[in-house]
């Protein structure tokens, strides 16, 4: 399929920043791929010069599969296609002994970290009923996420929990770095600390890498985008590519006036705009126009879309959740006893997990197959999570969370 010419714009900047807005299904994915594809075929820059960076694992499969298509392996010796997390990991691998740390070491997942709260909770003689363990780590995950100014809004909060999490923190850094583990967000964090205080690691990988790009940028919070302008150095070739309007993580600590204030960093920066969807009827795409125009902070931009047709968008108010419930799996049914072959194209979407209950019992009860996306992990299984402390208190006999979890199990 050809580029259409705000892709080839995007495609063909070499030198130098550039934004990229990149609207719901214009083609985001094949302008990055491509991009790295120019790069190394015709502006002769070294893949292991390319830094390309994504949020899921899922995105830099996807991004790397699409390269390796476009590109000789030999040709992609050195490129890097990951995540911030994944690129975060290797550079510690590499130098966290600067750091105090040993080889290996250890990295908790959420089970392991709420256990480590909870002990924390009892040492600070926080009443657990009034501490929702989940909630204060989702705190704690945000200082680390946000930097220093959340840090200061949670020192004037009036809340619980925000009390308590800035309470504990410090003692939940040093207690970690005593078991020799760390956290996910700290495989973001560390590594801009080893660039900000280490000459040596700077200089390593200013002189390693000289193109980066970054998807998704939206969801961008302060400590990706310190430690990705740490990892940069003085270099100004950076590619951002993102969509104000898809902004969803606010609540994970994504930072939405990095990309609306991108310019204010670069204003020397290139922007680009890729309006036209090739996803979407037009009927949809008017509706979420008309939807989305009513933010206020946000840049202005209208998609379109060249496919023709498509059914009228309804909106539709019932009485309560197992009234909505009840018409939506009604409306399932008959199109489906009309043919059978599109139950396979319905999809239900959620703002939360919570809400899935009532269609489910609707579901089920007009004998209707459905699959749910999302739900109960394997891992999340008490007794994989029980055996799983047995073998990590094995392999570090200073694992506390691990310890605390088996003490009394099983009985």
């Amino acid at each position: 399929m050809k580029l259409n010419p705000e892709q080839e714009k995007a495609v063909r900047h070499v030198d130098g920043p550039i934004l990229i807005f990149a609207g719901a299904g214009s083609g985001k994915t094949r302008v990055i791929s491509n991009r790295i594809a120019h790069l190394i075929e015709n502006a002769g820059v070294p893949a292991g010069k390319i830094v390309a960076l994504s949020f899921t694992n899922k995105s830099a499969r996807e991004m790397e599969e699409r390269v390796r298509k476009m590109i000789p392996r030999q040709k992609l010796k050195g490129i890097v296609l990951s995540t911030f997390h994944s690129l975060g990991l290797n550079i510690l691998k590499k130098h966290i002994g600067l750091l105090g740390y040993k080889h290996p070491f250890l990295l908790m997942n959420q089970n392991d970290q709420e256990g480590f709260v909870t002990t924390l909770l009892i040492a600070n003689k926080v009443e657990l009923k009034k501490a929702k363990v989940s909630e204060v780590l989702g705190k704690i995950s945000r200082i680390k996420n946000s930097g220093p100014a959340y840090r200061e809004y949670l020192d004037s909060s009036l809340v619980e929990s925000d009390q308590i999490a800035n309470l504990i923190f410090d003692s939940y850094q040093t207690s970690l770095k005593e078991q020799n583990s760390l956290d996910f967000d700290d495989l973001i964090l560390l590594p801009g600390v080893l660039l900000r205080d280490f000459p040596e690691v700077r200089e390593e990988y200013h002189k390693k890498y000289q193109y980066f790009m970054v998807d998704e940028f939206q969801d961008t919070n302060q400590t990706q985008y310190v430690f990705l302008r740490a990892l940069m150095g003085e270099n100004r070739n950076l590619c951002v590519v993102g969509d104000d309007d898809q902004s969803i993580y606010a609540f994970r600590g994504s930072d939405l006036s990095l990309i609306l204030g991108f310019e204010n960093d670069f204003p020397e920066a290139n922007v680009v705009r890729l309006l036209e969807n090739y996803r979407s009827t037009q009927v949809i795409i008017q509706g979420a126009n008309s939807l989305i125009k009513n933010n206020l902070s946000r840049r202005s931009k209208e998609l379109f879309s060249s496919i023709p047709g498509g059914r009228k968008i309804r909106y539709i108010e019932r009485m309560d959740e197992k009234d909505e419930a009840a018409y939506v799996v009604d409306c399932i049914r008959d199109e489906i006893i009309k043919d059978a072959r599109v139950g396979s194209q319905i999809a239900i979407l959620f703002r939360t997990n919570f809400q899935t209950r009532p269609f489910e019992e609707e579901l089920r009860s007009r004998s209707i197959p459905y699959k749910l996306v999302g739900g109960y992990n394997f891992f999340d299984r008490k007794e994989v999570r029980d055996m799983i402390s047995y073998i990590r208190l094995i392999a570090n006999t200073r694992d506390d969370a691990s310890l605390l979890r088996i003490l009394n199990y099983p009985k």
